[in-house]
């Protein structure tokens, strides 16, 4: 027997429900949480030692351990209207926002705290990735900042010159590689 298209108008709609928001439960080392409101979470994100939840309005909950980003007091009025939340498995979260500005936060030899000059730089972001210890952003001019540890790709200063008309970055835990419009 064919399915018909109610069918499929059901099967539509039971996957568009399966895409709600949720209430993030954590448990295990460092997650033991009281009085976090993790209901309506869209999804949520973590580093060895701590954990961010992205909620539906666009604020940012975190818990773990303070110095890897358990803790963005420090940042918390900045956490509005986050579209992604990325992280350094060392200990430092990016978020990117939806004017394309990123905040950061967390451990500054894993990311947490770029240089004043690169946060400058953190406009018009349209995607981050993430190696151990070090960030990598795409803006929409095709361009790449990047921070973190040096030796995991967060100084690009020997790959500037190649890092023009860039169409998506890719990341192992230890280095970045770019792809470039002329392929």
């Amino acid at each position: 027997m064919k399915p018909s298209h109610s069918f499929f108008l059901i099967l539509f709609l039971m996957a568009q429900a399966s895409q709600a928001y949720f209430e993030a439960v954590p448990w295990g080392y460092n997650s033991v949480v009281t009085g976090l409101d993790l209901s309506d979470t869209v999804s949520v994100t973590s580093n060895d030692f701590a954990s961010a939840a992205l909620k539906r309005d666009g604020s940012v909950v975190t818990w773990g351990v303070d110095w890897a980003g358990g803790n963005s007091n420090l940042v918390q009025g900045q956490l509005t209207e986050v579209q992604a939340i990325v992280a350094t498995d060392g200990g430092a979260f990016a978020a990117l926002k939806g004017d394309g500005t990123v905040v950061t936060w967390g451990h500054e030899w894993y990311g947490g705290n770029p240089d004043p000059a690169v946060e400058a730089d953190l406009v018009n972001v349209q995607a981050i990735v993430a190696v151990y210890s070090a960030f990598a952003a795409l803006r929409a001019d095709g361009t790449v900042v990047t921070w973190g540890d040096e030796r995991y790709g967060g100084n690009s200063d020997v790959a500037q010159g190649d890092l023009a008309n860039v169409q998506g970055i890719v990341a192992t835990n230890l280095a970045f590689a770019a792809l470039r419009a002329d392929g």
